[in-house]
């Protein structure tokens, strides 16, 4: 009988430990707008934005709180939000260059 609770609990284990590297590799594994940057011309941003709604879009689930109208609205909304923000950082880092240059 101790020998199958010991059973029992070594698979438990080893399987939760699988578990957990399973989703720690999903964590960790690069998003598919890597292979750039996403810091170059206002274009290049924008093309960035387009694929980080189109993978927000993916990642709706039926059972959230959201309707997929509503999810679709926001990821559109953080995505614009996210290239107007870079946009505007490339522009300052820019402006920023012109005028210690022109120093």
């Amino acid at each position: 009988m101790r020998v199958r609770h010991l059973a029992w609990s070594i698979l438990l284990l080893a399987g939760a430990a699988g578990a957990h590297a399973q989703q720690a590799s999903k964590e960790t594994s690069p998003p598919a707008t890597a292979q750039s940057d996403c810091r170059g011309t206002a274009a290049e941003i924008r093309a960035c934005g387009e694929a980080w709604f189109k993978d927000c879009l993916k990642d709706w689930d039926s059972a959230t709180h959201m309707s997929k109208k509503d999810y679709a609205r926001t990821c559109k909304r953080v995505a614009e939000n996210r290239v107007k923000a870079l946009i505007d950082q490339v522009r300052k880092q820019e402006a920023g260059k012109q005028t210690s240059a022109g120093q």
